[in-house]
């Protein structure tokens, strides 16, 4: 069985209803990436960084 279709991000219309996902994924992530899911399919992963809240931001109460 022949490998999944490596994700690509396309260019999606104004009016497109999808197509952006790949895109919003690379802009909030560190560090993206896929590997073959056997018997067929893929993996697709992201790597969020995470902050902690700050001090300014944080509840005294």
């Amino acid at each position: 069985m022949p490998a999944a279709p490596l994700p690509a991000p396309i260019q999606a219309g104004e009016d497109d209803e999808g197509g952006r996902g790949l895109l919003l994924v690379a802009a909030l992530s560190e560090e993206t990436g896929h590997h073959d899911r056997h018997p067929i399919g893929k993996t697709v992963w992201a790597r969020l960084v995470l902050s902690s809240p700050s001090e300014e931001s944080a509840c005294t109460s």
